[in-house]
């Protein structure tokens, strides 16, 4: 759903402000804005899916040369990666699709 949102354009990409500390908000204060930037798109994601009953994880690591977060998860169908700034996702045959690096999980 969140997803889906996003796609539709109903949940924007907002970049925290330059030169201020790298802000992670809250599901409900990222709906309230309207969007967020990675982070918080990814803490949305991970959160509207997890209260689904899907097992998903917010990673950050790095996405080619840039800090980054996602979602990764699995189901009866296997596991995925969900890019939450724009709403692709990729089945994981074992390995992250290039350019993702992970570097820590986040569950709770």
């Amino acid at each position: 759903l969140v997803a889906e949102s996003r796609r539709a354009g109903l949940l924007q990409f907002i970049p925290d402000p330059k030169g201020q500390l790298d802000r992670w908000c809250t599901p409900s204060a990222t709906l309230a804005r309207g969007g967020g930037d990675c982070d918080d798109l990814a803490i949305l994601c991970a959160s509207a899916l997890r209260s689904s009953g899907c097992r998903a994880w917010i990673i950050v690591g790095w996405r080619g040369r840039e800090s980054h977060a996602w979602v990764e998860g699995h189901d009866e169908r296997g596991a995925w990666l969900l890019e939450a700034t724009s709403g692709q996702v990729w089945a994981l045959g074992g390995k992250r699709p290039e350019p993702y690096r992970a570097v820590a999980l986040l569950e709770e």
